[in-house]
């Protein structure tokens, strides 16, 4: 399975420990990559529900809190892969979903007045939304009294249908479906207040929160999220395929928020909507007996999930898309379990970070309502969606069909001056006074996938990576205060621009291995990987320009060019460069990213504090040239390097690192040591000679180039560049005046030796 808006989270002690617990292995955790644009969506929610009925703001400690995590967002661990142009809508969505669900808690489960007052007022509001909407959009005006017995509440809920259809109408339809589903059940009392009371088991307990859980709503939430065209009934046969995680889920749930929920039961009776309630008091067990078996039943559920997905696989009933999102589904099961290990719903003791505090209370300022900044980003999105062969997209290789015009022309109707209707020509008439058709002519054409396009693209994305352009991003942005959503989409494309890079790099030096895995031309071949390289620079280009940074983008995109045309010729010609043409070209090739990321992010900041631009290119400058001395070092040294690219690979590809530039003689300070270092010289340029016979070296080849490197002394010699340059970093930030930027001293440990 290839993941594209999702990186691998390693996890910690305590969540290793949580999962092989309650899931019975180490399940892979994978984080969409925009999480703080899903928290940023969850506040705006919050304020507009304030707004719309008084509710009152979530607090620091917890209180009120919905999808929002210190570490982990709700939707962003649950939902990893979703698609980023409907991230911000979806997590808006997701906490109108707990915050209505914490409303119809609030009337106590043994209350079942209040509770059926509290299911009437929000999910009545929600199907009556539906109603409007599916019973004729058009006519609809939420703003005037064309919508009946209209409310807040219901005109945001009737706002939000409308908007998930005009962005994708197939998977909107699909998604909200399944809501709807879940709030007529709850609506006629299943899983919601007076059916507990009727609970007498365990068994029975769990039936019940299979609707309690809001099992229908994550589900249809994943569906849209995730793009998906499924057909109703393999929808169906999919949710039923996943009633053990929906169980599974109930559990988790449970055992993390007893505490919280024990502390706030209200109800005259003193129950509680928890598994440990139910095993304590219609089971007699003690509180450690039902945590016990929560424990197990939770871990049974999570194996026999995973292996229901290892059968479903190799179906034949279910297409390609159902199969996907059960795959990704499964991510939900350690996606749960390490967001309410951490969630101050149920942990009072948990606190959002400052960072998320400032965002909340910035996003609570903002006189603008959420709903219509949220509006403002599916304007921008829906206009990209809509622009590159998206699946739901009304128009067919950019010409609109269906009575749409464009530039006044309008196809499959009368055309412009008459001429085309529906693919035919006038005054052409077959033997039967009839307009023949030619396909040759028809535009109503179905639109082309992007999908094999994107498929290198979406695999180099999947491989785990350093992650260091992602951290000189934010340690950047601690001067420049740019905006989240602008610092997401300069992360993108720099994301984007590197990864087309390093497709590219593994195709030119021949690399077998990225990262550990294949490389991508060895999984899709060299051409695909070509043509999906260079659609990532378009995609990039296309960020860029929204931010109206291109010119940024174009200077270092060329500099880059320009460094990688003499590393390739140095090679193919076994030319040696002097240690200042190396440097010159890695000033080029990777500087030049980190480049363009203070360049863009200094365009869009807005902050009156500017620092000095020579100094600034001076720190990413040398930022790019220790990360790629350091990666020269490592690549002959490193046991983890060799795992994960094969034993000393620059020597295999006959590039010429630092390390062997010094060995070679080239560099000013090198001093060939002793008699053997004209020796040494020849021995290594008569292995590069073979090297380039054979396209590879022996490992017993390597060996002996790195013998010679070392007693040239170029592996210290390189040793000493790399503390050289973690020095002067620092130096050159206390001139900046910018030490208490931990952001950036966390960055310069990350590529410590």
């Amino acid at each position: 399975m290839e993941y594209r808006y999702s990186h691998l989270v390693e996890p910690s002690s305590d969540e290793a420990a949580a999962l092989e617990s309650l899931a019975g292995g180490l399940l892979p955790i994978r984080v969409h990559r925009d999480a703080k644009l899903a928290d940023r969506a969850a506040f705006r929610a919050q304020k507009d529900w304030k707004r719309l009925l008084g509710f009152p703001l979530p607090t620091p400690e917890g209180e009120g809190c919905g999808i929002v995590g210190p570490k982990y967002n709700f939707l962003s661990v649950l939902i990893p892969e979703t698609l980023p142009d409907r991230l911000e809508l979806g997590a808006y969505i997701s906490e109108l979903s707990l915050l209505m669900d914490d409303a119809m808690d609030s009337g106590g489960v043994g209350t079942e007045s209040g509770m059926a007052a509290s299911v009437t007022a929000f999910v009545g509001e929600y199907l009556s939304a539906w109603e409007v909407v599916t019973r004729g959009s058009k006519e609809v005006d939420i703003s005037s009294s064309s919508c009946p017995s209209s409310s807040p509440l219901k005109e945001l809920f009737v706002g939000l249908i409308k908007a998930t259809f005009a962005f994708d109408r197939k998977a909107g339809e699909d998604g909200l479906r399944w809501l709807e589903k879940w709030a007529t059940l709850a609506l006629s009392g299943q899983g919601f207040g007076h059916e507990f009371g009727s609970v007498r088991n365990f068994d029975d307990y769990l039936n019940y929160r299979l609707v309690n859980v809001v099992s229908h709503g994550v589900f249809g939430l994943a569906i849209f999220c995730a793009g998906l065209d499924i057909p109703q009934d393999q929808q169906k046969t999919c949710f039923e395929l996943f009633r053990s995680f929906w169980i599974h889920a109930s559990l988790v749930n449970d055992l993390f928020s007893w505490e919280s929920e024990s502390k706030a039961a209200t109800g005259p009776s003193g129950a509680v909507t928890n598994a440990i309630w139910i095993l304590m008091n219609k089971h007699s067990m003690t509180y450690d007996e039902a945590q016990r078996v929560c424990r197990e039943r939770a871990s049974q559920y999570a194996q026999e999930c995973t292996r229901m997905l290892e059968t479903a696989s190799t179906r034949d009933d279910l297409c390609q898309d159902a199969k996907t999102l059960l795959e990704w589904l499964k991510l939900s099961i350690s996606g749960h379990i390490v967001w309410s290990m951490q969630t101050p719903r149920y942990h009072a003791e948990r606190r959002l970070t400052a960072a998320q505090m400032n965002m909340a209370e910035e996003v609570w300022a903002d006189e603008t309502s959420g709903w219509e900044r949220i509006q403002e980003t599916l304007a921008g999105a829906h206009e990209r969606h809509h622009s590159i062969g998206s699946r739901s997209a009304p128009d067919v290789n950019g010409v609109v069909l269906d009575g749409a015009d464009m530039n006044g022309v309008v196809f499959n109707g009368a055309g412009a001056n008459g001429v085309v209707h529906n693919g035919a020509v006038d005054g052409c008439l077959d033997s039967n006074g009839t307009t023949p058709r030619n396909m040759a002519i028809e535009l109503d054409v179905p639109a082309l996938s992007i999908e094999i396009l994107e498929a290198p693209s979406r695999y180099i994305d999947s491989l785990p990576g350093k992650g260091i352009r992602n951290s000189a991003v934010e340690a950047l942005n601690e001067w420049y205060g740019v905006p989240e959503s602008e610092v997401a989409a300069i992360a993108r494309a720099v994301d984007l621009l590197h990864g087309a890079s390093l497709m590219l790099d593994d195709i030119q030096d021949a690399s077998p291995l990225r990262r550990g895995q294949a490389a991508t031309h060895h999984v899709f071949g060299t051409m695909q990987t070509i043509n999906s390289a260079g659609y990532r620079y378009v995609w990039a280009l296309d960020e860029v320009c929204k931010l109206d940074c291109s010119r940024n983008q174009t200077d270092e995109l060329r500099n880059l060019c320009v460094g990688q045309s003499h590393d390739l010729s140095w090679t193919n010609n076994m030319h040696c460069p002097s240690e200042e043409e190396y440097l010159a070209m890695i000033d080029g090739k990777t500087a030049g990213l980190f480049r363009m990321l203070a360049r863009m992010l200094e365009a869009r900041s807005t902050s009156p504090n500017k620092l000095d631009p020579a100094l600034v290119t001076r720190l990413t400058t040398l930022l790019g040239r220790l990360f790629q001395i350091r990666d020269d070092y490592m690549n002959l040294t490193s046991a983890d390097y060799t795992e994960k690219k094969g034993f000393c690979e620059d020597l295999d590809e006959g590039k010429y690192s630092l390390p062997l530039i010094h060995a070679l003689g080239k560099c000013k300070n090198a001093g060939l040591q002793g008699k053997g270092g004209s020796t040494s010289t020849m021995i290594l340029q008569n292995l590069l000679s073979q090297r380039r016979v054979t396209g590879g070296m022996t490992v017993d080849q390597k060996k002996l180039c790195l013998e010679h490197m070392e007693r040239q002394g170029s592996i210290e010699y390189t040793r000493q560049c790399i503390y050289y340059l973690q020095a002067e970093l620092r130096r050159l930030t206390a001139e900046m005046g910018v030490l208490a930027n931990h952001k950036l001293n966390e960055l310069l440990e990350m590529l410590r030796l």
